[in-house]
This record gives structure tokens, sequence and C-alpha cells, in this order.
């Protein structure tokens, strides 16, 4: 293109014939056009090759980049900035030279086209229910959004599948979508890994079982199975004794299988509890100590004659 430092005072040429058309926006550039003139200042119509200024800049009335645009009707303005308000005018001139008034001033704001920035964790950890699935939470609070012309506040986020939507373990892409005030928009994925919920273990105290003194110990065998969660943890057990007319004495009480010694006749309920460090579960076992055995009473008192 060629360049003129300065707009000379028009000679003879009448002003251009119509104002500045809208300019036209497309990425980061904006066309303008215009009509022609048609006539000179003295009323002859325009016989000579026509060329034409462009000079737009940042304030009305000052503008601080001309660009001599030759005979087309349009000019594409490149490297503008996003909600940047710019003013135009053009000028015509003749093969002689001779230039015109400049023409109305056009004012555009350029549309706001960069698109937010989103910022999501790759990854959101939830827990599943007793149905092996989990829903969907709110995933706005993990997102961090920005845009160069909106606020933050104003920018929208929305997530598909939408909050609520209930999945199965393992792991689901959700889109998270911002759109800020222009309508552009930017995308991220966050993987939700649902995880299986932690069940108590499963407790078995063992059979009820009957001795007689002076037999007085008992073999305790209890069992328990879990799922595994919490991550990383063990099962710990704990024997106990619920009620009975004596105390009773484990030989491990913190041992699955262990054994227990009674001193008095009667019913023991004992209690097998289980716990994974998260969830406990227990499991109750009956123990009848039947009393020595005593002779019977003598029968057939009687006197001798």
């Amino acid at each position: 293109m060629r360049h003129r430092p300065t707009l000379r005072r028009p000679c003879m040429l009448a002003g251009v014939a119509a104002a500045l058309l809208a300019a036209t926006t497309h990425g980061a550039q904006s066309t303008l056009a215009w009509d022609p003139p048609t006539h000179n200042t003295d009323g002859t119509l325009v016989t000579n090759q026509l060329g034409y200024i462009m000079a737009y800049g940042l304030s009305s009335g000052t503008y601080d980049h001309t660009d001599d645009v030759g005979p087309q009707t349009n000019w594409t303005a490149t490297n503008l900035v996003d909600g940047q308000v710019y003013y135009a005018t053009v000028r015509a001139y003749n093969a002689l030279g001779e230039q015109s008034d400049l023409s109305e001033e056009l004012t555009w704001r350029e549309p706001d086209r960069t698109p937010p920035s989103i910022t999501a964790p790759a990854t959101v950890a939830v827990v599943g229910n007793e149905s092996d699935q989990a829903a969907i939470p709110d995933l706005a609070p993990h997102v961090t959004v920005s845009d160069n012309l909106s606020l933050a506040t104003n920018i929208t986020i929305t997530q598909v599948p939408a909050i609520g939507s209930m999945v199965a373990l393992g792991d689901a892409s959700i889109t998270m979508t911002a759109t800020d005030e222009a309508g552009n928009t930017a995308q991220a994925i966050v993987v939700v890994s649902v995880a299986p919920m932690n069940r108590p273990p499963e407790v078995n105290a063992g059979a009820d079982q009957s001795i007689r003194l002076p037999a007085s110990t008992v073999d305790l065998v209890g069992s328990a199975t879990d799922d595994g969660l919490p991550e990383g943890s063990s099962l710990t057990a704990q024997w106990s004794l619920v009620s009975g007319p004596a105390g009773s004495t484990f030989g491990s009480a913190a041992s699955l299988s262990t054994t227990v010694s009674f001193t008095e006749a009667g019913s023991y309920v004992l209690r097998l509890m289980v716990s994974d460090g998260t969830l406990t579960a227990t499991d109750d076992v009956t123990i009848t100590v039947a009393p020595r055995p005593r002779p019977l009473p003598p029968t057939d008192l009687r006197l001798e004659p």
C-alpha cells in the first residue's frame, strides 16, 4: 500500500458521495466501504481516475493512521483490539492530486471475539451410593474463568451432563463450558471419578454353645469380611461381655478366634465387634453354662419297723 503522511485541503473534488458504511467485522479486523463521488465541486462529472486516503484513530477528529488505498472503495483495518472504539474517515483525490473534504466520520466498537479462559481440575472424586451410582455434583466451584472484557461474575458456566445426572462407578467425562457476555465460549473436560461406597464389615460371632461345669472354657470362632474400604485400612476385632450372671475372661479379646472362660453357671451373651476404621458391625453369640452335676435326692423315705 501507498502511504501519505498528510491530508491536503481539497481543490476540485466534491466530498465522498455517501458516508462510510458500517464496518464489517471478522477476526481481528474490520472492513470499511464507501460510495465514490460522481461530481466535482463545480458540478461537473468526475472523469479523472479516483483514489482514496483512509484515516483512522482512537479519538474523534484525531486520526493517527492514514493509508492511501488507491481506487478501491473498501479498506480493511487489521490488528484491531476487542472492545476498542475506532474513528475513521476517508477523502478522495483525482489524477491531478486534488483532494476532497473528509467524509463523515464513522465510529464503531470492535466486537469481543476472544473466548474466555477456563481452567478446571482434571479429576473430581465422589463416592457412590448403595446402588453403586453417584449424582454429578455442581462442578462450577471447581472451575476458574476469566475474560478480556467480561467480568468473571458475568461469565456463564454450564456443564454436560447436567448437575444431578446419575453416573455409574468409574470415570465420567463432564464438559464444562464458559460463555462470556459476547457469546464466545471455551470448554474444559472434568473427569468425575466415582468410587464405591464404604460398607461396614460382615461379622459372624459363631454358633451358640453350651458347656457344663466343671468345664469352663469355650472356643470362640468369629469371622469377618470387608470390601477393603477405606483404601489401606485393616479390620480390628473386639470381644466383650454383654450380659451374664458373672464375669468372663477372654484369652485374647482383640482376636477373631479366641477362648472365653466362666466361673459360674448361667446364660452369657458375648458380642464380637469388627471395625474397618470408619464403620463398625457386631454379632452376638450365646453361651449357656450348666451347673456342676449333683446327685438326685434320695427316694422312698420311710420308717423302719
